[in-house]
């Protein structure tokens, strides 16, 4: 009986020890990221900081380098080629945002297939949560982009489609626009759908009743409800 109790102590102090050790290694990996003016901060709020900003991200290289050092930056990702991230390889996302970007305020944000870098960290290999997290988030920013320019312009988005009929719907994929053709395939008009879906902006091309100049506009006072 005493032997059973000894070696139950025994795995009880081993567990604790492993478990101990491995808190230990958990607190050590926690992630430090040093931003473009030397503050450190955590992996979340390093996120925090990420999602907050709301100013322009810049591609300054199609390379991988993380030794790259060009001042020079240039234009904003407005032209730059995403399309819908659903059911999509992570493989084929990494392809997309390939490249070295500059983020004013954080600092420079390589992301490679292998993982992401920020300050020479490779996020991937401490976090695949926050590798994820701005994954994500450069994602977003390059689809809001697209999105916004092609509203602009009057162009189709990356995530287009048409449809036949008398009326598109009111909400539709995000960042997304449709076209609404007549039996005949002529361009009736163009719908925008923002972030949530919502009907935002339509371009028309023709419809019934006189004194109109085509193509114009209508914007949506509350997107998906109520149109001007």
């Amino acid at each position: 009986m005493k032997r059973k109790i000894s070696l139950l102590m025994v795995i009880v102090m081993m567990l604790s020890f492993t478990t101990g050790v491995f808190a230990d290694s958990f607190e050590q990996e926690k992630l430090v990221i040093t931003l473009e003016d030397g503050t450190k901060v955590s992996e979340r709020e390093f996120i925090e900081i990420l999602e907050s900003y709301e100013g322009e991200i810049y591609k300054i290289s199609s390379e991988t380098n993380i030794l790259y050092d060009d001042n020079i930056l240039e234009e904003p990702i407005n032209n730059l080629q995403t399309r819908s991230t659903m059911a999509m390889p992570m493989d084929d996302v990494m392809k997309i945002m390939a490249g070295t970007w500059y983020i004013p305020g954080v600092g420079k944000v390589v992301v490679t297939l292998g993982g992401i870098y920020v300050g020479g960290v490779v996020l991937s290999k401490v976090s695949s949560w926050i590798a994820n997290k701005v994954k994500s988030w450069l994602i977003a920013r390059a689809e809001a982009k697209e999105y916004e320019s092609a509203k602009e312009k009057g162009t189709k988005t990356k995530n287009h489609s048409t449809e036949t009929g008398s009326r598109l719907n009111k909400t539709g994929k995000k960042y997304s626009s449709k076209d609404l053709k007549d039996k005949n395939g002529k361009l009736k008009q163009r719908r925008y759908y923002d972030k949530n879906g919502n009907a935002e902006l339509d371009i028309d091309y023709s419809h019934g009743g006189v004194g109109h100049k085509f193509p114009h506009r209508h914007y949506w006072k509350k997107p998906g409800k109520v149109r001007d």
